[in-house]
């Protein structure tokens, strides 16, 4: 399953905007304003909210993402503000005050936010930031205050806007979520998972496939030289911990992460790299110990320029590059590869623009469906309007349409050991659920005739439901929902065939 293109919307959310058009059309006021907001949340690019406790570094992260030091990594007044980073031109910042007026205000020269926004931060609803970086053109980041903030607003400012604080924030626009964690699991930021479950609830959005976990912190967890062992042990232990709110937590060492993507480790940072490494290894992992070692002790390099390398790379940073000049790694360029690999942050890449990207549709189809669900709920709308609203969205959940969520469901069950199919069902249901040429989605080459697709999808209908009939009852369920699949799948072949017949015969 592919996304869709910037700017379109794919087949499952096109589903869901029916029946927002819908509810328009009732011509009820306060209906039309209840479903607004999810309306255009289904016309726009997925809105990814990296959320944490206070000096997780999902500000770090954010930067990492996007690729380019605009968030700011510091106490300001914007961190204690939900910031959303979107694609656009020109380049400025949107204040978007409780009152709903706008004012917008230029980036600093060095393209970041200003530390003050000339407006008392209680006056502030959100922020939204325009940059031209690419990868915003799919998806929208929201960095939002830390939880846990002695500032009790601040805290709460993060619950509202991913809707995990009931009332009108259940209208809130985040499809997925990046959990930013550093040493430990905190009450609070499993409150607000356990909520956002609740709230995002409905087919995929009731597994964790739009939460996944991140270990920002991965390198100060171990040994300087190697932290992966002791990184990845606690990462695979909040994994489990965490099962039924999050599709995983990665370790990453975001600091290093960071660097890499802003571009922040320059020739001149090499050449002083290069001089350091001249020194014996007994003495360079002296200089490693601690920044005041690192920046006091005597050494080829000044203080200062020590002291900028220790804060863009770290120690476990400084000692991978100490290791790619040993290896005969010349230059920025070279050392920066270098760092980019041990920094592990393709693991976040690949979920972030890989998974979330190309299951952008559904995710954003089941979060509105949830949405929409709840303000069948909502006792500020009349009550033909809030029947009307829960029976439309049952009906449209067990409509072949959105079927497509049932699997990516049963996808996701799968894949995280849950349930097992033999290895043969399990490729067939992944390719049924997440890829869109029919062909492709029986394992067939592109092009292959109707007829021989037709044959195909029969054959797998038949597999599920064998396998079924001797299996436990999860694993039942997961063989129903492929075998249903695959009928739907023919009955749309045939459907095809049968247009391709009268157009022929028309002919």
């Amino acid at each position: 399953m592919t996304g869709p293109a910037p700017g379109t919307v794919g087949p499952l959310s096109a589903v869901v905007l029916r029946i927002c058009d819908q509810a328009e059309r009732r011509g009820v006021a306060e209906l039309r304003s209840a479903v607004a907001p999810v309306r255009a949340a289904l016309t726009e690019p997925l809105r990814v909210a990296v959320l944490g406790s206070v000096n997780a570094g999902k500000s770090t992260l954010v930067n990492a993402l996007v690729g380019r030091s605009v968030a700011p990594t510091r106490a300001t007044e914007c961190t204690r503000l939900v910031t959303a980073y979107r694609y656009g031109h020109p380049e400025l910042v949107e204040i978007h005050l409780r009152s709903r007026e706008i004012r917008r205000i230029p980036l600093t020269r060095a393209g970041t936010l200003p530390d003050e926004l000339g407006v008392p931060t209680e006056d502030v609803d959100h922020l939204e930031v325009m940059l031209s970086q690419q990868v915003l053109r799919t998806l929208t980041l929201v960095d939002t205050p830390g939880l846990g903030s002695l500032n009790i607003e601040t805290s709460d400012r993060t619950a509202e806007f991913i809707g995990a604080s009931g009332g009108a924030a259940v209208a809130a626009t985040v499809d997925a979520v990046i959990a930013v964690f550093s040493a430990d699991i905190r009450t609070v930021e499993t409150d607000v998972l356990r909520r956002f479950r609740a709230t995002s609830g409905g087919g995929p959005a009731q597994s964790p496939v739009n939460a996944f976990g991140v270990l920002s912190k991965a390198d100060l967890l171990g040994r300087i030289q190697d932290p992966w062992p002791e990184a990845e042990e606690l990462a695979g232990d909040f994994s489990r911990r965490l099962s039924d709110q999050l599709a995983g937590v990665a370790p990453i060492a975001g600091l290093l992460a960071e660097t890499v993507a802003v571009g922040g480790f320059t020739e001149s940072d090499a050449d002083a790299v290069a001089a350091l490494s001249t020194l014996p290894a007994a003495e360079r992992r002296a200089l490693l110990r601690s920044g005041e070692h690192f920046t006091g002790r005597p050494a080829p390099v000044s203080g200062q320029v020590r002291d900028r390398l220790w804060c863009r790379l770290a120690p476990y940073g400084l000692s991978v590059a100490f290791e790619a000049v040993d290896r005969g790694a010349h230059g920025a360029a070279a050392i920066t590869a270098a760092l980019h690999r041990a920094s592990r942050v393709d693991a976040l890449h690949e979920r972030v623009t890989g998974q979330f990207a190309r299951r952008a549709d559904a995710l954003k189809a089941s979060a509105a469906l949830a949405r929409l669900e709840h303000l069948a709920f909502d006792r500020t709308l009349a009550r033909p309007d809030r029947l009307w609203l829960a029976d439309t969205v049952e009906a449209a959940r067990l409509s072949p349409e959105l079927h497509r969520l049932i699997e990516l469901q049963a996808v996701i069950e799968t894949t995280a050991g849950e349930v097992t199919l033999p290895d043969r069902l399990t490729e067939a249901l992944l390719a049924l659920a997440e890829r869109d040429d029919p062909a492709d989605r029986l394992g067939l080459a592109a092009g292959t005739a109707p007829e021989a697709s037709a044959r195909r999808a029969r054959e797998l209908s038949d597999d599920f439901r064998l396998f079924a009939f001797s299996a436990a009852p999860r694993e039942q369920r997961i063989a129903s929902v492929g075998h249903r699949a695959c009928q739907l799948l023919l009955d749309q072949l045939e459907r095809d065939r049968s247009v391709g017949s009268t157009l022929g015969a028309s002919s």
